[in-house]
């Protein structure tokens, strides 16, 4: 007959870190090894030392890792003397989401910390991350060198464009500043990206500064980006500008697709019913026409109509219609709304008795 026993073993750290013991049996030796970690709200961040060219930025990312007990809901800040050369900012996966970081315990985020160096020489700021659950946060260290390593390259002003959600099939274009050192001229390389297209003044290969507008035409739905490079030309320089879209589409919604008057006199107006539009989709709605057709397409009017020509994404407008039949029986009719909506165009069947 065989038997069998068992002991409960615990762990209750005195320290943080890696705890090791050994439990010693009769049976054989038994290594033990666990990790204190701080209760409560905790997470690890490091200083950071970058250098990098005059007007060129140098990367550095490091993980913020929660090493405490409890969920975290993270942020970045920098100030100090040279604040404006970093800048410290969570990976996220779309353009203009906010820079959080919410790690659970035993994860972490990705912190990218850049200097853009704006003058020769050592640079200083601090970092400091705070929690918005608990209310902590830690300050560290941020350090930097301009190094003037050649000439300085051309300046885009602004240095990235993000033409937001744009419909498939159409063109959104923004304009950017180029300015080159001693006014030298410019040349454009293509995108990555053939979704954008650039198309530079005329005075831009011969002297600078100058406007170039950019075009983002998406031939498809979701997210793209790309690099546009300015080179000066004299001393081949180049900088980036960063070009971040989205292709969309447009979506009507009705609130009503019909519409039932009753019965009213002859050559009078009937209160209105109302119809709201909605965009559904994740592109700017643009309306194109609203006209009445069917049998008797003047027997109803548009007594109000708050859409204007453009409706954005998750907005709402509304048509107010009225009846005013011009001659005693059925009447009916279709009201026809044209947009950039793939169901366009969109119909709202109407009937009513004139008296």
């Amino acid at each position: 007959m065989e038997l069998y026993c068992g002991a409960n073993i615990t762990f209750t750290p005195t320290a943080l870190g890696p705890r090791t013991a050994t439990l010693v049996t009769n049976y054989g030796n038994i290594p033990l090894s666990a990790n204190g970690i701080p209760a409560g709200p905790s997470f690890t961040l490091s200083a950071q030392s970058l250098n990098a060219q005059l007007n060129l930025s140098s990367n550095s990312s490091q993980t913020v890792f929660d090493n405490g007990t409890t969920n975290l809901n993270l942020s970045a800040t920098v100030t100090g003397p040279n604040a404006s050369e970093f800048s410290a900012n969570f990976y996220v996966s779309m353009p203009g989401q906010p820079s959080e970081c919410t790690p659970t315990p035993t994860s972490g985020c990705s912190l990218n910390v850049a200097f853009t160096a704006a003058q020769v020489g050592a640079q200083t700021a601090t970092l400091t991350v705070t929690d918005s659950i608990s209310g902590i946060s830690k300050s560290v260290s941020l350090s930097g060198t301009g190094v003037p390593l050649g000439p300085a390259p051309p300046t885009i002003t602004p240095n990235q464009l993000s033409f937001g959600n744009i419909q498939v099939g159409s063109v959104s274009t923004q304009t950017v500043t180029v300015t080159a050192p001693n006014g030298d001229g410019v040349i454009f390389n293509p995108s990555s990206s053939s979704t954008f297209t650039v198309s530079p003044a005329g005075t831009c290969q011969t002297q600078t500064p100058c406007q170039v507008s950019v075009s983002f035409h998406p031939v498809a739905t979701g997210q793209t980006s790309g690099y546009i490079y300015a080179e000066d030309v004299i001393t081949v320089v180049q900088s980036p500008l960063l070009l971040q879209g989205t292709g969309g589409v447009a979506a009507l919604s009705l609130s009503s697709s019909s519409l039932t008057f009753a019965a009213h006199d002859e050559g009078s107006v009937s209160i209105s019913q109302t119809v709201t539009l909605t965009n559904i989709g994740n592109a700017t709605l643009s309306f194109s026409a609203a006209s009445f057709t069917g049998a008797n397409p003047g027997d109803f009017l548009i007594a109000v109509n708050t859409c204007g020509s453009t409706l954005a994404v998750g907005a709402d407008c509304t048509l107010a219609i009225s009846f005013s039949p011009t001659a005693s029986g059925a009447r009916t009719a279709v009201l026809q709304i044209v947009s950039n909506s793939p169901s366009s165009p969109d119909v709202i069947q109407l009937a009513g008795t004139g008296n």
